[in-house]
């Protein structure tokens, strides 16, 4: 008798000695797409389906099912319950063996915080605990951390991870009869456990109804219908979607982030995982390994789908790498917006006849894709060269445009790197020699969707919305947009009037290792990627024959536009005398030596000879007429298209002009010739330059 008057003293003296813990809880993130459907669900830091909720988010019917079962004088006690402890007491002595037990939320909560043995010291050390917790929280955080780290069954803990197994749904959204259930589950997770043990873990649903209704916490008609509902468990566990979209969001979530609403629709994203799937065998037929497909919705720019491989959740190490986000030759891809920004700066004209010939701009000679050119004449109008995607055009609209100026343009649209990265690539530029992402290109062609106004993309459903920047004049655009439209030249020429209404652009990079494929239209754009992600190239691999497939098919996932946004249809077309249609101005004379940039080197030269270097200089013009020539500032008296000049070591700069004045200029630097005795010299030994600029 003294012990038991004694012992709630010890344990309160014990309270304020015992390390009272804290209730926070550490648990994974979930990843759900923009309507709230649950797309990846990511462990906590100890290993367990846990995602921590505040006790406003959880259904008033679980909440009630778990004071019932568990602690029905919760709110009554102070941290132990004493007529339950005597009860329990009395039960155990008089079976001779543990029937009932006495412990309160409190204690619940204190053993799951502090591991505490199951032993009758242990449970001393429990009670104290409890009552340093009651001291210091109130009830509604005591309960709050009771759901969120009790154990549910398997690697599932806390009451809103259980709720998503179990049920697929957030605790807040529990009904009566599935809250019962869980409330039961921590007696004992495992025994119960719904999905291996699902008539047990009725009848202990049943009970938990049974006490709610004993407790007069529900009417007999409800703890009634609540008994004649089934089991209803989701019928797959934790979903595995989108998960290069979901690891990225994760990389990049905030301290203590729990949930992470993408801006993705979940049906548009496994719908297309799936066309990926299926595609897998023409993929691979192809030489390639991976694919990667985005899905945007023009107006609010955001990504509805985003597919980084083939198999994402493949053990191999290449569907492991993110094709949406890996960095590869562009190819052809850039040419659109290349042409646009020459038809908006007035250097080419809408039908402008372009040569489809062998060009040299210096050391550099570009090629068509296979290789020929001319095909169907040297002169093609300017919407043909780029429905064909004709290299030499290409290069040549960049030479006016200029290197800089387009290096400088894509930089504002967000294409690749640094200015001086891009403008390393010379004219080659135009032909996509270097590195974006396809996340890259596609927000470039949503671009063109827009008229020419520029967003970046939206990935999750919270992100701020930016107004629209214009980067490119809306009537370029357009010319452009209906070349690629074009179904003499579309890859979706077969493909019927929905397909057609896309604006699309094929790519391949040097050496078959990268194939893409844009569409864009008003309302969608739609990238794809085909390669290896180690880089391999391969022979059939190209954009028209591996990524334009993947486009076409995920393209009919989209709804068709209505009529007001089709494009009208041409009945015909005007005829027209290729001959007759001129540039709208001829260009200016164009240095070919020296080239800007260049660096000489010399032969070895002897005696007084060594003080000068022989440089050769050359320029053409498209016009006939008198050149003039300017040799580091001074006028010379020179008008021939090609002469020779001994110049001092050091940098120099020549310009030449015709005369309407149009001009071209290069910087150079010739170096101090080797000096040499008795070597006899050798006729035409000229300066050759060692590097070029394009």
């Amino acid at each position: 008798m003294c012990l038991a008057l004694l012992l709630p003293i010890a344990l309160q003296l014990a309270s304020f000695a015992v390390a009272c813990p804290t209730l926070e809880a550490s648990g994974g993130t979930l990843v759900f797409d923009r309507a709230g459907t649950l797309l990846w669900a990511e462990r906590s830091p100890a290993d367990a389906m846990s995602f921590p909720v505040p006790l406003s988010r959880v259904s008033p019917w679980l909440a009630r099912s778990v004071i019932a079962i568990e602690d029905e004088r919760f709110f009554e006690h102070g941290g132990i319950d004493g007529f339950a402890a005597a009860r329990a007491l009395r039960d155990n002595l008089l079976s001779g063996r543990r029937v009932s037990g006495a412990s309160t939320l409190e204690m619940q909560v204190a053993r799951l915080r502090r591991g505490i043995e199951r032993s009758y010291g242990g449970k001393l050390v429990q009670a104290a605990t409890a009552l340093a917790l009651a001291r210091r929280y109130d009830k509604r955080a005591i309960l709050e951390a009771w759901l969120n780290h009790a154990s549910f069954g398997g690697d599932v803990v806390g009451c809103e991870a259980a709720s998503l197994r179990w049920f697929g749904k957030h605790a807040a959204e529990l009904e009566l009869h599935e809250a019962a259930l869980l409330a039961g589950l921590p007696q004992s997770p495992e025994r119960l456990r719904p999905d291996r043990h699902p008539d047990a873990a009725l009848a202990r649903r049943d009970r938990v109804l049974a006490r709610l209704g004993e407790l007069g916490w529900i009417d007999a008609a409800s703890e009634a219908r609540a008994r004649a509902r089934p089991l209803g468990l989701a019928e797959a566990s934790w979903p595995r979607q989108a998960p290069h979209a979901a690891r990225r969001a994760l990389r990049q979530r905030g301290m203590g982030e729990v949930e992470i609403a993408l801006a993705l629709d979940a049906a548009l994203q496994r719908r297309a995982e799936e066309t990926l799937e299926e595609l897998s065998p023409l993929v691979r037929a192809g030489g390639a390994r991976s694919a990667a497909a985005v899905i945007v919705e023009n107006a609010s720019a955001e990504v509805r789908a985003s597919c980084g491989s083939l198999a994402p959740l493949a053990r191999h190490a290449g569907q492991q790498v993110d094709g949406t986000a890996a960095r590869r030759s562009a190819g052809s891809t850039l040419k659109p917006f290349l042409y646009a920004l020459a038809l908006e700066r007035g250097v080419a004209a809408p039908e402008e006849l372009l040569a489809d010939r062998a060009r040299r701009y210096g050391s550099y000679l570009p090629q068509n894709f296979d290789g020929s050119f001319g095909a169907h004449g040297a002169q093609v109008p300017l919407p043909e060269a780029l429905a064909r995607s004709l290299n030499a055009p290409a290069v040549e609209l960049l030479d006016r445009v200029g290197v800089e100026s387009f290096a400088a343009w894509m930089v504002r649209c967000e294409l690749g790197g640094e200015a001086s990265a891009l403008e390393a690539h010379g004219l080659a530029l135009a032909l996509g020699t270097c590195e974006l992402q396809l996340f890259d290109l596609v927000a470039a062609y949503a671009m063109l969707g827009r008229g020419g106004a520029y967003l970046p993309l939206r990935f999750r459903a919270d992100a701020p919305r930016e107004t629209p920047r214009r980067v490119l004049d809306a009537a370029a655009v357009e010319l452009v947009l209906a070349s690629l439209r074009d179904a003499r030249w579309s890859p979706f020429a077969e493909r019927g009037a929905h397909a057609l209404r896309f604006a699309v652009k094929t790519g391949t990079s040097s050496g078959g290792r990268d194939a893409w494929c844009l569409a864009t239209s008003a309302s969608w754009t739609i990238g794809v990627w085909v390669g290896n992600p180690d880089g391999a190239g391969s022979a059939g691999l190209s954009g028209r024959s591996l990524a334009a497939p993947i486009v076409a098919r995920l393209l009919e996932l989209l709804p068709h536009a209505p009529e007001s946004e089709r494009a009208a249809a041409v009945a015909s077309w005007p005829k027209r005398d290729r001959t007759l249609a001129l540039p709208r101005r001829a260009p200016g004379p164009r240095l070919l030596s020296p080239l800007d940039g260049a660096i000489y080197e010399c032969a070895a030269a002897e005696g007084a000879r060594a003080a000068c270097v022989p440089v050769r200089f050359e320029a053409t013009a498209e016009e006939p007429g008198g050149l003039r020539w300017w040799l580091d500032g001074r006028a010379l008296d020179q008008d021939a298209s090609t002469w020779v000049a001994e110049l001092e070591p050091g940098w120099h700069r020549v310009r030449v002009a015709d005369e309407l004045g149009r001009a071209s200029e290069a910087r150079f630097h010739v170096p101090t010739p080797r000096m040499r005795h008795a070597a006899p010299e050798r006729a035409g030994s000229f300066g050759a330059p060692r590097a070029s600029g394009g």
